[in-house]
C-alpha cells in the first residue's frame, strides 16, 4: 500500500514501456494495412506478397487495427506522461531526457491524429457518413488526402525519433 516513489517511478517506466511496444507494433500493422503501404510494397516488386489471400485478409482488418491502436496509445500517453510528471523535478538529472522523449511522443501524435488519421480512407468513410456527401468532392480535402502516404513517412521517422531517444534513456527494461 505504501511504495517508495522510486517504485512507482520505476513500475511507470515499466509499465509506458509496455504500452510503447504494443504502440509500436500496432502502428506497424496499421501501416502494412494501409493503401500506401501496399502501394510501396507493389513498386518494390513484391506485389505477388500483396494478391496472397492471407494479406488481402489482413488489409481488410485496418479499420479495427485504428481502433486498438488508438486505444493502447492514449494509455502510453497517459503513462507516459505520468511518469514523465512525476520525475521531472528540480535536480532531476533525467529531466532533459524526458521533455525529448515527451515532445517526439507529442510530434507524433499530431502527426498521426492529425495528418495520417485524417487522409485515411476509414477516415474518408467515416466522414462521407456523417456529412452524408463525398469528402473528396471537396478540393481542400482532396489536396490534403492525397499525401497520406508522405504523412506516414514522416510520422515513423518522429517515431523512430521517439523510440531511439526513449531507449536511450531506459534501455528495453529498466
Amino acid at each position: 500500500m505504501f511504495q517508495s516513489a522510486n517504485q512507482i517511478t520505476n513500475y511507470n517506466e515499466r509499465l509506458a514501456i509496455v504500452l510503447g511496444i504494443l504502440t509500436l507494433v500496432l502502428a506497424l500493422a496499421t501501416f502494412a494495412s494501409c493503401r500506401s503501404c501496399m502501394v510501396f510494397l507493389n513498386r518494390f516488386g513484391l506485389s505477388g506478397f500483396t494478391r496472397q489471400k492471407g494479406y488481402q485478409t489482413f488489409y481488410k482488418t485496418h479499420a479495427y487495427l485504428w481502433w486498438a491502436l488508438w486505444f493502447v496509445l492514449f494509455l502510453h500517453l497517459m503513462v507516459g506522461t505520468i511518469h514523465a510528471a512525476h520525475s521531472i523535478t528540480p535536480g532531476d538529472s533525467d529531466a532533459y531526457v524526458h521533455w525529448r522523449v515527451l515532445w517526439t511522443g507529442l510530434g507524433g501524435l499530431v502527426l498521426i491524429g492529425g495528418f495520417v488519421l485524417t487522409t485515411c480512407r476509414s477516415f474518408t468513410r467515416t466522414l462521407d457518413f456523417m456529412m452524408n456527401r463525398s469528402s473528396l468532392k471537396n478540393r481542400a480535402y482532396r489536396l490534403f488526402y492525397r499525401y497520406h502516404s508522405y504523412y506516414w513517412w514522416i510520422f515513423i521517422l518522429i517515431a523512430g525519433g521517439h523510440f531511439a531517444i526513449g531507449f536511450l534513456h531506459a534501455g528495453i527494461w529498466p
